[in-house]
């Protein structure tokens, strides 16, 4: 995935089916889960800090051809929602409600301004 930028630069956040970050016991080990041991978040956070832009929305895409879902940020707002974890990796579920989604892409106005985090 590509990362986001500024409203003047035309950035946006690409949509990507597996995008979350795993948390292991020991950081310097080879990714394994490890049940009762490692934790791994299943739900990804986005704080808005700032909404005074045109475009930039985090839009949701229906893989069974549905239409986009375009959520508009508004400053001060949170958006949860499942976050895939397999990370390609074989013998690890997938969370099944983990939505593809991107940053779209700022059209005008001040920067874009966001906090993403995992929640465990």
């Amino acid at each position: 995935a590509t990362s986001a930028g500024s409203g003047d630069g035309g950035a946006r956040f690409d949509a990507v089916a597996e995008d979350a970050w795993a948390y292991a016991a020991d950081g310097r080990a080879p990714w394994a889960f490890r049940p009762g041991v490692d934790r791994v978040s299943h739900l990804s956070m986005l704080l808005y800090l700032t909404d005074d832009f045109e475009g930039g929305a985090t839009t949701f895409f229906d893989e069974d051809g549905g239409p986009p879902v375009a959520v508009e940020p508004v400053a001060g707002s949170a958006l949860l929602f499942w976050q895939s974890f397999k990370l390609g990796r074989d013998r690890v579920r997938d969370a099944a409600g983990a939505p593809l989604h991107e940053g779209s892409l700022v059209l005008s106005g001040s920067p874009k301004l966001s906090v993403r985090t995992d929640v465990l």
